[in-house]
């Protein structure tokens, strides 16, 4: 059941200004909001190697992927609370670092940001996000609800030349024009996406929810759906209707919930009918060798015991959005 939680106010609060554009955290404002305590064995998101944001910046890095979690929900409106994800998939991807070392684009974890108040999490999130895209490299992003999304695509869509799409792997459009409300959380995000002159369009890979079918999202400007669910739609047939984003910049953010219950059952929102791991891997990986992959998120998992290793398959798939450059 769709339960109620934290609800952000309305639209003024998510406007990422232009003058957050490649702006440093400093000690007095975002930098108290990181918990940088080394993870495990000093290795932490999909086994990328932690490191401290000072080191970072003193070293040329371009091209590397920086995990940065935020550990707690912003604004969600459906599905069940997930606050602590980014520590659990710290914990459980940890493990990777073998591959990651040998075969992954060079990575590194700076820690995880917890702060309780929306609006300063909000522009926390942005700004970290904006600041590594500025030093040359690719902000990955592990958050909560979906809501998270928001402020890491648009911290990077004004540290970019050019305004990217934004591409979310998704089983619910998080539109909400369905059903209107006015606070902004984890149904109508993608809504003040569009709103903003910073995101060339969005699309949707992998809605299957019944909402999705609402007339009303048949001729959204801006706007498309790669539909998933049944009949089942082949990797291949989803890569070529998305073959017109080849050569283009792109911002991708994966909602759990894109996979079938069957390979993630710890998702805040699932849905049945979803993509297999392995699919969702063959449209990762021609999305990375074939687009312009600037930033990236995994949201809306939730810690459990009994995940099937989801995490660890989001993550590789995530690693498959950079492909290593040899």
């Amino acid at each position: 059941m769709p339960k109620e939680g934290n609800q952000a106010p309305g639209p003024d609060t998510v406007e990422i200004k232009n003058d957050l554009n490649g702006q440093a955290p400093t000690d007095a404002d975002f930098l108290n909001l990181l918990n940088t305590t080394p993870p495990f064995a000093g290795f932490g998101f999909g086994g990328a190697q932690f490191i401290e944001l000072a080191e970072l910046r003193r070293t040329e890095r371009k091209g590397d992927l920086v995990f940065l979690g935020f550990d707690k929900e912003l604004s969600r409106h459906f599905g069940d609370c997930n606050s602590g994800a980014a520590a659990f998939v710290r914990e459980k991807t940890f493990c990777m670092m073998p591959w990651t070392q040998e075969f992954a684009a060079p990575s590194h974890d700076i820690g995880i940001v917890t702060c309780g108040d929306l609006d300063l999490a909000i522009k926390a999130i942005s700004v970290f996000c904006g600041h590594i895209a500025t030093l040359g490299c690719r902000p990955i992003l592990v958050g909560c609800d979906h809501t998270a999304s928001l402020a890491a695509a648009l911290g990077v869509a004004f540290s970019s030349e050019k305004p990217p799409v934004y591409l979310y792997f998704d089983a619910h459009l998080d539109l909400g024009l369905h059903n209107v409300t006015p606070n902004l959380h984890n149904g109508n995000f993608v809504n003040f996406l569009l709103k903003s002159d910073r995101i060339a369009e969005v699309v949707n890979v992998g809605s299957r929810c019944w909402s999705s079918f609402v007339p009303v999202y048949d001729n959204v400007p801006r706007f498309s759906i790669v539909k998933g669910g049944v009949p089942h739609v082949p990797p291949e047939k989803m890569i070529e209707q998305l073959s017109s984003l080849k050569g283009r910049t792109l911002y991708v953010s994966l909602d759990a919930d894109v996979l079938d219950p069957s390979c993630a059952p710890n998702v805040s929102c699932p849905e049945p009918f979803g993509m297999s791991a392995m699919e969702l891997f063959e449209v990762c990986n021609w999305l990375g060798e074939s687009c312009n992959v600037i930033g990236a998120d995994l949201c809306e998992l939730t810690p459990s015991n009994n995940s099937l290793g989801s995490e660890q398959a989001l993550m590789r798939c995530m690693h498959a959005l950079f492909p290593k450059q040899t």
